[in-house]
C-alpha cells in the first residue's frame, strides 16, 4: 500500500465516521402507528446492528483473497484489506438500508468507492447484507485505472461483530503506448472475485485503529523512505 493511497484511504474513513452522530445506547421504541406494533423498531441510534434499533453504524475491517487469477502481467498480491464505516437505518425489525464509504488496498493495489446497502435481518443477530457500489478512484502496478469501477459484495453476519463475505469487482484500465505513441492506449478489463471475513462494529474499529496505528509506527521509522 503506497503512502499515497493510505492516506486518501484515511481521509474517507474519517469523513464517514463523523458523518454518524454519536451512538445513543438508549434505543427506545415509541409509539409508530405506520407499522405493526411487533415490527417497528426503536427510534435509537446504536454502535452494535440489533432489528429493534432505530439506526446503527457500521465500521468494517476485512481480510479478503482473490480467488482467481491476475489475467495480465505480474503477479500482484491476491491479500487485500477492506473498509466500510457509514450508517444503517432500520426500516422495520426485518429490512435495513443504509450507504458506507469503502476502500480496498493490498500490495500496490487500492480502491476508493461508495457502496448502498440493504440488509435483511434472519434472527436478532443474525443477517445477510447485499452492497452494490461504485469505485470512483484507484491505483494499478501495470496500468492506469480507468473510473468509475463497479463492485458487489454479500456478508452473513452473526452478531454484527464477525461476517463471512464474498465481492466481485469490475476494473477498467488504459494501456499507453511506448514513445513516441505515448497519447495513445488500449482499454483493458478485468473482472475478479474475492472471498474472506470481516470484523465489525467496535471489533472492526479496533482492527482499523491497530493498524493504521501499526502503519504511522513503521512509517516513523523510515521504513517507507
Amino acid at each position: 500500500m503506497t503512502v499515497r493511497a493510505t492516506a486518501t484511504l484515511t481521509a474517507v474513513l474519517t469523513a464517514s465516521l463523523l458523518a454518524v452522530t454519536p451512538p445513543d445506547a438508549s434505543a427506545q421504541d415509541k409509539p409508530d402507528h405506520a407499522a405493526p406494533a411487533q415490527d417497528k423498531p426503536g427510534h435509537g441510534l446504536c454502535w452494535r446492528g440489533k432489528p429493534e434499533c432505530g439506526s446503527f453504524v457500521i465500521t468494517e475491517m476485512g481480510a479478503l483473497y482473490r480467488l482467481d487469477d491476475y489475467p495480465f502481467q505480474g503477479d500482484p498480491s491476491r491479500i487485500y484489506l477492506t473498509f466500510d464505516a457509514g450508517f444503517m437505518k432500520n426500516l422495520s425489525k426485518r429490512h435495513a438500508v443504509g450507504l458506507t464509504g469503502y476502500a480496498l488496498a493490498g500490495g500496490d493495489i487500492s480502491r476508493l468507492g461508495i457502496r448502498p446497502r440493504y440488509r435483511r435481518w434472519l434472527s436478532h443477530n443474525s443477517s445477510v447484507d447485499i452492497s452494490p457500489g461504485i469505485l470512483v478512484s484507484g491505483e494499478d502496478p501495470a496500468f492506469d485505472y480507468d473510473a468509475p469501477g463497479f463492485v458487489f459484495g454479500a456478508s452473513l453476519n452473526e452478531g454484527d461483530l464477525v461476517a463471512l463475505t464474498l465481492e466481485t469487482e469490475y476494473a477498467r484500465y488504459r494501456e499507453y503506448g511506448d514513445p513516441p505513441n505515448v497519447s495513445q492506449y488500449q482499454s483493458r478489463s478485468d473482472w475478479t472475485i474475492r472471498g474472506g471475513a470481516k470484523l465489525g462494529s467496535a471489533l472492526g474499529l479496533a482492527g482499523t485503529a491497530a493498524l493504521f496505528a501499526l502503519f504511522i509506527y513503521v512509517a516513523s521509522t523510515g521504513a517507507f523512505d
